[in-house]
């Protein structure tokens, strides 16, 4: 994949409404992103000749994100402020340009 733009990688809010609307907070270039997909492990006391065993079709999914950016403005940069101090549920989007497929 060829380098991305700062302001083509955006964080987005939802508005919250009905239907739902994402507002862009700010742009992000990049400098870690790390997907993860991790079994989940079933292994009991019981589990045959204690071997590990894992529950089939169970998981856990994550990603984190580090980079630096800008803000869109300075409501937005008070928005997320917010939303991070309060301690709301927020759905967030993660704009990455080309990369999904």
């Amino acid at each position: 994949m060829a380098g991305q733009r700062g302001r083509d990688i955006l964080i987005k809010v939802s508005d919250g409404n009905v239907p739902e609307a994402f507002e862009t907070l700010a742009g992000i270039r990049s400098t870690e992103i790390d997907l993860n997909a991790a079994s989940v492990d079933g292994t009991a006391a019981d589990s045959q000749d204690g071997w590990r065993e894992l529950i089939a079709g169970a998981g856990v999914k994550s990603a984190r994100v580090r980079g630096r950016g800008v803000f869109k403005d300075a409501v937005s940069d008070d928005r997320m402020r917010d939303i991070f101090f309060s301690g709301d549920l927020a759905r967030w989007q993660l704009i990455i340009p080309e990369w999904a497929r």
